[in-house]
């Protein structure tokens, strides 16, 4: 089941990340885990992170080691379209919406 962190911000998400949590959360109820966005576009980030852009979601999974991260990370990114990207970072997964040549950015 999908939860937010109650900190997490919002405001400027892209609105093609939002339209894939259904995907997601579908796929994380079929492997039995609950899930978290623990940021939108707030968190310490590098300064060109596609957070601060709204492009990128934090996806965060209690009880999950850095094995499990990169597997679901694998899955998600064969699950989604071509315009996402799910990065695993040891303690977490980033969502990342990179649109195609030509899309409005």
């Amino acid at each position: 089941m999908l939860r937010f962190r109650k900190t997490a911000q919002f405001l400027g998400i892209r609105p093609e990340l939002l339209i894939v949590l259904p995907t997601l959360d579908g796929y994380f109820s079929d492997v039995g885990v609950d899930w978290y966005i623990t940021n939108g576009v707030d968190g310490a980030h590098s300064p060109h992170s596609p957070h601060y852009r709204g492009c990128a979601l934090r996806i965060d999974i209690q009880e999950a080691d850095e094995e499990d991260f990169f597997g679901y990370a694998a899955d998600l990114d064969d699950i989604l379209p071509n315009e996402f990207s799910a990065t695993s970072e040891v303690s977490h997964i980033t969502l990342e919406y990179i649109p195609h040549k030509g899309v409005n950015r």
